[in-house]
């Protein structure tokens, strides 16, 4: 970590992922090394990678919200039974 600002904003991203300080740490230093690595200039390198952590744990957050294979056949289960009732009631 270079300066406060790394730590204070790894720290968010933790808390809005719900996952440990030092998972969303080492996920940062092995992106900032694989784009120190791979990049031929490094000024905004850190910016890069905390955006990059940030989706990261962003989008993982997100797919855990997602409804499991059996709650998404329990919703389109409802929803035909919706549109089989609607259709029987105003259809003519």
């Amino acid at each position: 970590m270079n300066t406060e600002i790394d730590e204070t904003l790894l720290n968010e991203i933790a808390h809005q992922s719900h996952t440990s300080v030092e998972n969303v740490r080492r996920t940062y230093q092995s992106i900032l090394g694989d784009l120190h690595s791979k990049a031929r200039i490094h000024a905004f390198i850190p910016l890069l990678a905390m955006n990059s952590v940030r989706t990261y744990f962003r989008d993982a957050t997100l797919v855990d919200q997602l409804p499991k294979s059996n709650e998404i056949d329990l919703l389109a289960k409802q929803s035909a039974t919706h549109i089989i009732t609607f259709n029987q009631k105003y259809a003519h």
